[in-house]
């Protein structure tokens, strides 16, 4: 293997889908520190959750469809908002929360206080 540009990208992937596939599952020996690419981490592991999504969305005659359309849209909005620090990013969040459609929801992830947030639209 060459040590050329892409030999060491593909190397760090293989870094982030090791440690992705330890926060997706607990290991035997839990890790004794916070992983270094915990960036990368979290947005493959969002990356992941919007393919899922958009996998179970497509099933045919899928009578889910619209929910995992839902779905699919939130997590891409939670994207969207995170800015390159891992702050939820003001303007984008209120333009996100704009188009928030009766009805529907909007998945956060606060960092600093490793907290999940669901809004979701009500009627009225």
């Amino acid at each position: 293997m060459s040590s050329s540009r892409a030999g060491g990208a593909d190397w760090r992937a293989l870094l982030v889908d090791e440690a992705l596939l330890n926060h997706l599952e607990l290991p035997a020996q839990l890790p004794q520190r916070q992983d270094e690419h915990l960036d990368a981490i979290e947005d493959a592991l969002l990356g992941q959750a919007i393919a899922a999504a958009r996998v179970m969305r497509d099933l045919p005659e899928n009578p889910g469809y619209l929910l995992w359309d839902a779905v699919r849209r939130s997590l891409a909005a939670c994207r969207s908002v995170i800015a390159a620090d891992g702050r939820l990013e003001r303007s984008a969040l209120l333009a996100e929360l704009r188009h928030v459609a009766q009805g529907g929801f909007l998945f956060l992830h606060i960092k600093s206080q490793n907290a999940g947030i669901l809004l979701q639209q009500y009627p009225g």
